[in-house]
């Protein structure tokens, strides 16, 4: 399992001294009947929780070869993983304890001597609460708090941070929790008559993206979600939450307008702009899993626009070299990207090298926003886009491109069209990451630069001029990583892109916890790095360990003032508290706050607010 890696964080403590929580092994675990009763509390629906691999085990109870066929068949799916209460979208953060099996002994991911190990829980919850009710959730975490065990809290276990699973503990999977409402006015609780009313989308805690977008859609709004169709909206914006909308919307946390959350007491508490402020606050951008257990949430809702979709391709014409003239080529690209951020252009970025795909490449999905009324011309999109043509011709020797563009008259159609599923590295191997947001110092001189304008686009990327740091930056993140990205999805207000539907306000931007360093980049960087499920503790340990002093290491260097996103960061940063929460004050207080409402550390997650009151160690979890 991963909890030997948990202790990077913490002081050195003794062990054997600590005040830990409760697992099966020891006596103050509740007895069978105990449980037998709190499932009675909760109409049937505690889960004793087995692997869904254990289905191929001919050792184990449950043996069934045709659930074994489907197991296999759908192993690689998110789907999969979100509907079972037990696993996760990345089993490895449990130890991957009892992987599905072919008949011959070999797992689903290749490991040829999977068969001959025993299957067991591993990392995964002890019991799972499949809730469908405030009430059921209640009666679990006032079990889980009087008897001292871990309590868990998964959606679709999208975490690729782990922290939708736990070892010895109790999970609340809230994936069949589902309701939703659509406002044309909503004014949070308790707020007085003058507070503004907003358009808005009330959400229970099993929302996902896809089925957010469609919602929305059926009233002819939008709300702010991920990319990727299979994220749980929660903690996607608890974390902060970037997606295709929100460069313009602002993040998720910025949209949301009430929050309805069990509390690490049991208790059911609102919270807003105008009653309990603080978890307000604290929950926008502090994290999920953590503050509560949140069951509904209202989001702003808008009125939905039309889209030019913007397609670009750039391939590497030399493959012979070392790639620095192509990284050179891309430098410059991204020196275009804050004012085209400005006039409204946000998307994903993919960079893509050898043995991979079979040119270096660099390629981007964007979209420019408009009203309705604006109609299907895209000769502006043409207009900003050509400084970016004119460069990008200029470097035909080096570079080969496409470029295309695309109305639609909704933007969920678009969204529909591009939407990429899940990577392929769900379930498929062990995955460490690593990220950082850029500030727009680090991708052009603005003063030797008329952004404004666009003009002498061609001198900017002169020998004199460059700034090599970014190009040999990018060149050595892309040689080291598995999948790497950037994101233009953070939120600038901008007078140069006006916009009908108006997203939060600056100084409502500033009423969430959201660190600085969100507010100060236009975009992000993001690496995944994978390795083989079936290698040893001590060869994992080597993995984070090189991501967090490579990569990891390599963009803070490039950004020192910067920080990650909560989301898709390094889970073993040692500098997590800064990193993900800016540190100093707003780190202090998110972890007052924790204090108070959960002085026992009923939920407790790796680089969560309140990660340095408490170690993990061998599936044990103890107060440091």
């Amino acid at each position: 399992m991963l909890f030997f890696r948990f202790g990077v964080f913490l002081s050195a403590v003794a062990f054997a001294s600590a005040e830990c929580k409760c697992t099966p092994k020891d006596e103050c675990w509740p007895s069978s009947a105990e449980f037998a009763a709190l499932n009675d509390t909760v109409s049937g629906n505690l889960i004793l929780s087995t692997p869904p691999g254990s289905v191929c085990h001919p050792s184990e109870p449950d043996f069934n070869p045709k659930k074994c066929t489907f197991v296999l068949q759908n192993w690689f799916s998110s789907s999969f993983h979100a509907n079972d209460p037990v696993s996760v979208g990345f089993p490895k953060w449990a130890g991957n304890p009892c992987p599905p099996i072919y008949p011959n002994g070999t797992s689903v991911t290749g490991s040829p001597n999977a068969g001959r190990t025993l299957c067991d829980l591993g990392g995964y919850p002890v019991y799972v609460l499949n809730a469908t009710r405030v009430e059921d959730i209640q009666a679990v975490v006032k079990f889980a708090s009087e008897k001292n065990i871990r309590l868990n809290v998964k959606s679709t276990g999208h975490s690729v941070e782990g922290r939708s699973t736990a070892a010895n503990s109790i999970s609340i999977w809230t994936h069949h929790f589902l309701s939703r409402e659509f406002h044309e006015s909503f004014r949070p609780k308790s707020c007085p008559t003058e507070y503004p009313d907003h358009l808005a989308v009330s959400l229970s805690a099993g929302a996902r993206v896809r089925e957010v977008y469609e919602f929305a859609h059926q009233h002819n709004a939008v709300v702010v979600g991920g990319s990727a169709e299979d994220v749980g909206i929660i903690g996607w914006l608890t974390g902060g939450g970037h997606g295709p909308l929100t460069s313009r919307y602002g993040q998720g946390s910025d949209n949301v307008l009430q929050v309805t959350l069990v509390t690490p007491n049991g208790k059911v508490v609102i919270a807003n702009e105008c009653q309990n402020t603080d978890l307000f606050w604290a929950i926008r951008g502090g994290g999920g899993g953590t503050f509560g257990v949140i069951t509904h949430v209202t989001m702003r809702a808008y009125q939905a626009p039309s889209t030019i979709a913007h397609l670009l391709e750039v391939t590497a014409e030399n493959e012979r070299d070392d790639g620095t003239a192509f990284w050179n080529t891309i430098e410059g690209i991204y020196a275009l990207l804050p004012e085209l951020k400005r006039r409204g252009f946000s998307g994903n970025i993919f960079m893509d090298r050898p043995p991979l795909v079979p040119k270096r490449s660099f390629s981007w999905n964007f979209n420019l926003l408009r009203d309705k009324s604006s109609g299907n011309d895209t000769h502006e999109a043409e207009r900003l886009l050509a400084p970016l043509h004119l460069y990008l011709d200029s470097q035909s020797a080096t570079v080969s491109y496409k470029s295309s563009l695309k109305f639609y008259a909704d933007w969920f159609d678009s969204w529909d069209h591009a939407v990429r599923t899940e990577p392929g590295v769900v379930a498929s191997s062990g995955i460490a990451m690593a990220s950082r947001f850029i500030p727009e110092t680090a991708l052009v001189n603005t003063s030797s630069f008329p952004m404004s304008t666009f003009n002498s686009v061609l001198g900017l990327f002169s020998e004199a001029n460059r700034p090599k740091s970014l190009a040999s930056t990018l060149q050595s993140i892309s040689e080291s990583v598995t999948g790497f990205q950037a994101h233009l999805a953070i939120h600038q207000p901008s007078e140069l892109s006006p916009f009908l539907s108006t997203p939060p306000t600056a100084a409502e931007l500033n009423r969430t916890s959201l660190p600085a360093h969100w507010r100060s980049a236009p975009l992000q960087f993001f690496t995944v790095t994978t390795y083989p499920d079936n290698i040893t503790i001590e060869e994992e340990r080597e993995v984070f360990e090189s991501v967090t002093n490579g990569v990891g290491q390599v963009l803070k260097d490039f950004a020192p003032t910067a920080g990650s996103y909560l989301n898709e960061g390094d889970a073993f940063d040692p500098d997590w508290q800064v990193s993900y929460f800016g540190g100093g004050e707003n780190y202090e207080a998110l972890r007052k706050i924790k204090r108070r409402v959960d002085p026992e550390g009923v939920l407790w997650c790796v680089g969560c607010v309140g990660t340095d009151g408490w170690f993990a160690k061998d599936g044990r979890l103890c107060r440091a």
